[in-house]
């Protein structure tokens, strides 16, 4: 099994996203063109469908960011919490 070091699965990660992007904006803009046929309306579908795409990645990689960064806090929050047995309280002078 091949392994990758992270910044090739990062850079591998980046050209699906833009493969991806590209073809979807491309799509977008020939059925534009298709069913309008205006060629300046399939440009403007073209870089409407870039921007957008590129939009929905960087949404979705930033709510991953979010998700890690409070699983990793809570982590934190449960790890630092310390239970002892001796700790004194309003009924330990009882008898």
């Amino acid at each position: 099994m091949i392994t990758l070091t992270i910044r090739l699965k990062l850079i591998l990660k980046a050209i699906g996203y833009t493969i991806t992007i590209l073809v979807g904006a491309l799509i977008f803009a020939i059925i534009t063109w298709i069913v309008t046929q205006n060629q300046d309306l399939g440009t403007y579908a073209f870089w409407g469908g870039i921007f957008l795409g590129i939009l929905a990645v960087l949404t979705d990689e930033l709510q991953k960011r979010e998700a890690l960064v409070m699983q990793q806090w809570q982590e934190k929050q449960a790890g630092s919490c310390v239970r002892t047995w001796n700790t004194p309280s309003q009924y330990s002078n009882q008898y």
